[in-house]
């Protein structure tokens, strides 16, 4: 089940709703009933996708709750080991374990067959936070949790999908009083703005421009000869696609959270309007960014032990990263990509230390977001890309040696009449790949990018009596929710890791 499908909207949780506020009116519920409420729901949530795999769930939580206990008392290393090394085999196995036999094959030149295994929702997301609660148990800086409280920890449907990865620091403390009293009035209507919000940035936008992404690395991965509007086309609309589609999903899960009177931590914070990398990891994905840092990146040493191995450190993490995301080497080729662009930043951050003002000069200002976004974009293609071979095809495109390729209707303006003459460019009907079309909704996605942060949009909204943003809001959920329920809903993205 995905938050924008009608199911969901529909019957899900608004039924939910009602049965948990009802408690309200019936005394003789405790609290309790209220856990389970939530820990049945997001179950049930979960089992609607493959009922089976609940088992891997369950079983899962169980092993981890009682690795955690048994690592309170004794507090060794082995045993910690021992516990983050099942959970990463069993990541392994239902997500690397094709990946491996097909590289395998490859290399020895054998024919093994993969077991085609079907990837277990969330399971990357679940593995990671109970990896973080065990070794935090061993560390001595978090306390033992009940079985109900580190079940819904882990269950809680708005954050178990595909995130944001929640550390239990962050919310258990939060169970008692918002199982005892619910929302509150301000925290209600927060969450129906940011969950509104959210769903428009999800159904209005992104999948508007999934069509053209689709189209042109869909055609790339055919081996069809794409030009250079066509191939600029198709990543920029993926690049804004995964924008809004994961912002919408963080948005949309914060929200569903404070109904039920819960905090989670926001996974996404405008990053396309980062002036660095560095910068953009910061905003982007923030609880994976948080958990590869203070579990992988400082495990490794961080940056006690010189500049080389802090460069180290932080290309492994991220290569690491890119490798969390999917069994693909286009995956471990992102991460590394990204990597190196970490490396770069803080060398050049190194470089400029000195230089005074620079960082308020708006000519620079604009040069490192352009520089930023430009870099963010082309590592989208292999993050995108089906193969490596695709994601060559499409960059070629972008920068063709062999001339420029543009849409027919240019051909009416003087300048680019000009330049074909020269054989600089050459003219072909843009009709396959609707780019015209493509061209707005990238335009209006870009335009977008900048007013709206949702953080911030959905605290003015909730003290502000202007009607303008009344009229805004109730546009965006109408349009939101006639899409939603009248046409079918894509997938999240982030629902592939």
């Amino acid at each position: 089940m995905i938050f924008s499908e009608s199911a969901f909207l529909i019957y899900f949780l608004p039924t939910l709703l009602a049965v948990f506020y009802s408690f309200n009116f019936i005394k003789r519920f405790n609290t309790n009933y209220r856990y389970h409420v939530l820990i049945l729901s997001s179950l049930f949530f979960y089992s609607w996708w493959y009922p089976p795999y609940i088992f891997i769930l369950l079983a899962s939580i169980v092993f981890n709750f009682l690795a955690a206990k048994h690592i309170s008392n004794v507090k060794t290393s082995t045993s910690v080991f021992i516990v983050v090394f099942i959970n990463l085999l069993l990541l392994g196995v239902f997500k690397y374990l094709d990946f491996f036999i097909s590289n395998i094959n490859f290399l020895l030149n054998k024919d093994y067959e993969t077991w085609n295994i079907v990837l277990p929702l969330a399971i990357s997301f679940f593995t990671f936070q109970q990896i973080a609660y065990v070794v935090d148990v061993k560390r001595g800086i978090c306390k033992e949790y009940s079985l109900k409280k580190y079940t819904l920890f882990i269950v809680f449907f708005p954050q178990l999908i595909a995130g944001p990865i929640v550390h239990h620091s962050q919310i258990v403390y939060q169970f008692d009083e918002a199982i005892k009293h619910g929302a509150s009035r301000s925290q209600f209507k927060e969450g129906i703005i940011l969950f509104f919000l959210g769903l428009g940035k999800k159904v209005l936008i992104a999948d508007s421009l999934s069509f053209h992404a689709n189209s042109v690395f869909n055609a790339a991965g055919s081996g069809v000869n794409i030009n250079f509007i066509e191939s600029w086309l198709g990543v920029l609309a993926y690049t804004f696609q995964i924008y809004f589609d994961f912002s919408g999903y963080s948005d949309m899960a914060v929200g569903l959270a404070l109904m039920f009177g819960l905090k989670i931590p926001f996974n996404f914070n405008s990053p396309y309007k980062s002036l660095n990398i560095i910068d953009f990891w910061r905003r982007w994905h923030i609880t994976l960014s948080n958990f590869l840092r203070d579990y992988l990146y400082i495990s490794l040493g961080g940056n006690r032990y010189g500049i080389i191995k802090r460069y180290r450190n932080l290309f492994l993490t991220m290569l690491i990263g890119g490798l969390w995301h999917g069994a693909s080497w286009n995956f471990v080729f992102w991460g590394g990509l990204h990597g190196i662009y970490l490396i770069l930043n803080h060398g050049w951050r190194n470089i400029i230390k000195d230089c005074k003002n620079i960082d308020n000069n708006i000519f620079y200002i604009i040069f490192s977001w352009l520089v930023t976004f430009l870099a963010v974009t082309f590592a989208w293609i292999f993050f995108r890309a089906e193969s490596f071979d695709t994601s060559v095809l499409i960059i070629n495109a972008m920068f063709s040696a062999e001339g420029i390729i543009i849409p027919q209707i240019f051909s009416n303006f003087e300048f680019f009449s000009y330049l074909a003459s020269k054989n600089i460019i050459s003219f072909q009907s843009y009709e396959n790949f609707g780019s015209a079309v493509g061209m707005i909704y990238i335009f209006i996605a870009f335009i977008l990018i900048w007013p709206i942060n949702s953080i911030k949009l959905s605290k003015v909204m909730v003290d502000s009596k202007r009607p303008l943003y009344f009229i805004f809001l109730s546009i965006v959920i109408y349009l939101a929710l006639t899409k939603s329920i009248f046409f079918s809903a894509n997938e999240f993205i982030y629902f592939n890791f």
